[in-house]
């Protein structure tokens, strides 16, 4: 078995390792689904639609259907038919989802504020340093892909 092999494997083990862990089910909710668009909408200042969520998050109108319609029904967001233009819809958060995703925010900051501490911020620094390059190739391979 060659190196690269070796690696992989010990790569795809510690992976497999992370995602299964529950502490990181609680940190991980933060970057999927509708804790992702919620917080999402919470930062962004401009008009949100739908399409925009499928566009950012890459999921299809469906899936982006679904989750709005999900976080609707949890009373976190508001669908606004524009008045100029019905066909268009916007998203508001609603001030029960705020509240809701800037509770689990708060929590997010601080469980990131304690991984850096007992991480270290120079080890913390060289992670985002490779996200970041795991990022590049990923969008490089997308580019070439089109």
């Amino acid at each position: 078995m060659n190196n690269y092999e070796e690696i992989k494997n010990e790569l795809i083990n510690k992976l497999i390792t992370l995602y299964s862990s529950k502490r990181s089910d609680e940190f991980l909710e933060m970057f999927e689904g509708e804790l992702v668009v919620l917080a999402y909408l919470y930062r962004e200042s401009n008009e949100i639609s739908p399409s925009n969520i499928s566009t950012k998050f890459e999921v299809s109108r469906a899936r982006a259907t679904m989750i709005l319609n999900a976080l609707k029904n949890k009373g976190y967001v508001e669908l606004i038919r524009k008045k100029d233009d019905r066909r268009k819809i916007i998203i508001n958060l609603t001030d029960t989802g705020k509240n809701y995703i800037t509770e689990k925010l708060a929590i997010l900051n601080e469980k990131i504020i304690n991984f850096i501490k007992e991480f270290s911020a120079e080890k913390t620094q060289t992670l985002i340093s490779l996200l970041n390059d795991i990022i590049d190739i990923i969008i490089k391979k997308q580019e070439n892909n089109k």
